[in-house]
Parts: structure tokens; sequence; C-alpha cells
């Protein structure tokens, strides 16, 4: 495990309430970042700004990331 997986491994991760299986968003809080990740392939993680995050979760809100909207 490098320096970069320890340091993920200790931050609060959150997954979403449904979540049923193993195959989720995970999410963490760090200073000024939202980290993201999957949780069954944890060595990739996702820096985001809090405005950009926030803009992602009012999009998916609205529907703007549907399938049907993306054809």
């Amino acid at each position: 495990m490098n320096s970069e997986e320890i340091f993920f491994a200790g931050l609060d991760w959150r997954r979403s309430s449904y979540c049923t299986n193993r195959t989720c968003v995970e999410v963490a809080l760090v200073a000024d970042t939202v980290r993201v990740r999957n949780s069954e392939d944890r060595s990739e993680v996702l820096c985001i700004s809090p405005p950009a995050w926030r803009a992602f979760i009012a999009g998916a809100k609205n529907g703007e990331f549907d399938i049907d909207q993306m054809r």
C-alpha cells in the first residue's frame, strides 16, 4: 500500500443509503475537496471542488443525467 492509498483508507467514506450491494459510490470530504471512489475498486479517487460537486448533485436531482435525456 502506497502513501496515497494509506491516506485514502483513513478517510470517513460514506455510501448512499440507496446502495444495496457492494458496487456503490463512496464520498469523503477532505478540507476543500470532495473525494469520490467506487467501493469495489478503491484504487482510483476523484478529487472534486465543493461547488462542482454541488452542481453535479443538483443536475442529478434535476434529471440532467438520465439516460433518456442523453439520447
